[in-house]
């Protein structure tokens, strides 16, 4: 005699399972709550109770990936970056005028090994060198916090002029 899959599956309480998503994640997504009202029910939701529950349930839950910093957040990172922006220009200037490297290193890269040694307290980790080079670089260059920017449309003007700006523009 066969058993059925449903009756091979521990079951848990979906109660539980959002109780313990919640306090593994900090938040629920849409589908969290769905699946749990629907395991409750024993049957699928109506549609347009599905889209009410979607609706309700916070949207920052549904991405994937790090959240997006909040404006504390990054005005202390942008702080951060002045101040090694700062230190690393003199830095850089100094192992220029010394000329001579240790193991034949570039005086850039002395300069970003002394800035992660040195700012590990401000920037909250100790980071590789090359880590806090690519880090400055793109925070030089604005794109650490392009993720507004990142728009597909189906216009292919627009895209192109997202994808390179005019120069003429900045003047």
């Amino acid at each position: 005699m066969k058993t059925p899959i449903d009756h091979q599956r521990l079951q848990r309480d979906p109660i539980e399972i959002l109780s313990s998503t919640l306090q593994l994640r900090g938040t629920l997504s849409g589908n969290d709550v769905l699946d749990a009202l629907e395991r409750t029910t024993s049957r699928s939701l109506p549609e347009r109770l599905r889209e009410r529950i979607a609706a309700l349930t916070d949207p920052t839950a549904k991405k994937r990936g790090r959240p997006a910093p909040t404006p504390h957040e990054r005005a202390v990172h942008d702080f951060t970056m002045r101040q090694l922006d700062r230190k690393y220009r003199r830095l850089l200037g100094d192992f220029k005028a010394e000329k001579a490297g240790a193991d034949g290193q570039s005086p850039s890269e002395r300069a970003y090994q002394t800035l992660a040694y040195d700012m590990k307290q401000e920037l909250g980790v100790l980071l590789d060198w090359r880590s806090l080079q690519n880090i400055h670089s793109a925070w030089r260059s604005g794109a650490l916090y392009d993720g507004g920017k990142n728009v597909e449309s189906d216009d292919f003007d627009v895209e192109i002029d997202l994808q390179f700006p005019s120069t003429l523009d900045k003047e």
